[in-house]
Parts: structure tokens; sequence; C-alpha cells
């Protein structure tokens, strides 16, 4: 479908008409005063040479002209356009803890809502990194492949839930390897992981992931969500126990993401407030050297014609201008019996 961006030109489309109709009233008087040099029959002796129908053809090669710049003054539209653009930014990964320890309400209204609500904010100071979100519990999952499509991160932030009870425990190992698979391998530029959880973790072997990720240029920031005390876990029905049917208590490991990012590479935060951790983490981010990402073909808007309309008016106007109302004299013919 064409778009008009100036459909106010348009108007200009009049001239066509406007230019015909003087053309014929010029026709008309041409023919009217060839009448008065002598009858029709002998208008062709008189005048051999003059044409009056080519009057016509004049105003018809200028009305096209007119209507066709007419036409590229309105801008018009269709398709869509390919430009080249390059871009300075990261490879970002955004893991996020959704064990049932992050139900805890120690952070208001629990962990897990905090830790969304501060990622979906941070979204709004990103602007030419790639990211990609991995959520976790005893196992992790790419929930959202690496893209620069903030609007779908933020869409799968909100639709982010806990994890099937017979998927719980914490595993940052398989946090992180998520992570790594998420980030291409051959990149080019910087990659960081930002780990966001309360530390808890039932396999321990995190800690030699983060440190293959940082001997391969990944960083690995962690941020720890939750007061630095022990609370119960609301389960739906009260509040969780354990096998012994005693009340379960979580308490954030913080020493453990804080080695975690150290040996990673990266920024270890902790605030009562997920929200200014994050920020923390990301102006760390900020100060590295944001390398170029190499050109790629993206499709913008629609892409504009009038050059075609604006060469064609050129040319019915050289046409117009080389064109005489009067033809070429006829060579002439000699015969045996006189000249043709």
């Amino acid at each position: 479908m064409i778009h008009w961006e100036e459909p106010w030109f348009l108007f200009g489309l009049l001239v066509l008409p406007l230019s015909l109709a003087i053309g014929f009233l010029l026709l008309n008087q041409a023919k009217s005063r060839l009448k008065k040099l002598g009858k029709a029959k002998n208008t062709a002796l008189t005048l051999p040479m003059y044409q009056p129908h080519r009057v016509l053809w004049r105003h018809l090669f200028l009305g096209l002209a007119g209507a066709l710049l007419a036409v590229a003054l309105a801008r018009p539209q269709w398709g869509q356009r390919t430009v080249e653009t390059e871009r300075k930014g990261m490879y970002l990964v955004l893991a996020l803890d959704v064990s049932q320890s992050m139900l805890a309400e120690d952070v208001k209204p629990n962990r897990l809502y905090r830790s969304k609500q501060a990622a979906i904010h941070w979204l709004d100071d990103l602007k030419n990194d790639r990211l990609a979100l991995v959520v976790f519990a005893a196992t992790a999952q790419i929930q959202m492949p690496m893209t620069s499509d903030y609007g779908a991160a933020r869409l799968y932030l909100e639709s982010v839930d806990q994890l099937k009870p017979d998927l719980q425990g914490t595993s940052l190992n398989e946090a992180l390897t998520a992570a790594y698979k998420a980030i291409p391998k051959e990149r080019e530029a910087d990659a960081a992981v930002i780990l966001i959880s309360d530390g808890e973790d039932h396999e321990g072997k995190a800690m030699e992931m983060a440190a293959k990720m940082a001997e391969e240029g990944i960083e690995v920031h962690t941020l720890s969500v939750g007061l630095n005390q022990a609370v119960p876990i609301p389960d739906g029905k009260g509040y969780l126990k354990d096998e012994a049917g005693r009340m379960a208590l979580t308490k954030p490991n913080k020493q453990m993401l804080a080695q975690l990012a150290d040996v990673g590479g990266g920024t270890f935060a902790d605030d009562p407030h997920p929200e200014q951790g994050l920020n923390r983490i990301f102006a760390a981010l900020e100060e590295k050297q944001r390398e170029s990402f190499s050109s790629e073909i993206k499709e913008e808007g629609r892409e504009e014609h009038a050059g075609w309309f604006v060469a064609a008016a050129l040319v019915l106007l050289c046409i117009e201008l080389f064109w005489k109302n009067t033809r070429k004299p006829q060579a002439k013919v000699w015969t045996w019996f006189g000249n043709g």
C-alpha cells in the first residue's frame, strides 16, 4: 500500500487536466486562424510545415510533467528500506532465581517479585546491548534467547513465575551453565552474566563454572536478594516445613555470591533494595568500553520513491522543450517526370 508523506501536494495533479484544456483551446484557435488564411484543402499548401495538433501534444507533456512533480512532492512511499546499522554494546545474560526460597517475604512483597521489578526497571537503562534471560532453581532454562528487543524481554520477565515444586532446590552451577550457552561462542563484543539470587546453592559446583567463564572473558556479576536473617518460606497454605515437621527457614548466602562474583571477575551487590543493587552492577558495566557489533541489515519504515517521478518529469520536460509546432520538411523526390 502506498503511503503519502505530504498528501496535500496531490492537488497538483489538477495541472494535467488544466494543461490539456489550455492545449485544446490553443488548438481550436490555431485551426480558426488557418481557416482565415484559406480553405481547409489549401491549408497544406499555404503552411505545409505547420502542425496544429502538436500544440496539444506539448501541453500534454507539460501537464504530465507537472502531475509527476506533484506526485514526487507528495513523497510516495511503499515497501521497506534496508539500512546498515552499527551498534556498540555487550552481550548480557540475566539469570533469575525462581526457587521456592525466593518467595520469602523479608523483602516485601517477596524476593522474587522485587527481583522481577528491579530487572524490569533496569531494562530502561539498556540501549544497544543484547540480552538473554535465564530462570533457574534446581535446573535452569533459557527463557529468552539473545535479543535486542527489550519489549519482549519485559514481557518475559513479567511472565516469570516460580518453578514447579518437583523442580525445587537451587543450583547456581546450572544457572551459569545455561547463561554460558546463551552467549554466542564467536561473539563480537564483551559479555557478562548478572545473577540475581538469595545465594542458596545445593550443589557447590558454581565456582568452577564462574572461573571458566572468566577465562573466556565473560564476567559474572551477582546480586544478593533478601535480608541477612533467617525467615520462613510461604507455601500457599502457611509456611514450608522440613521432613521433621519444623518450619523451614531461608537465609541469603551472601558470602557465596560474593565469592562467585570475585572468581567471575564481576561485581557483588548487596542492598535491601534490589533496584539499587542492580544499579550498582549496571554502573560497573557502564565503565567498560563497549565494542561495536558488526553491521547488520535491518528493515525500517517504508522506502521512498519520489526520485523516479522526478526523473520521468524531467524526461517529459526535455521532450516538450524540443517539440516544435512544425514538422520537418520532407526530402524532395526526383522522378523522370519532374519534382515529386
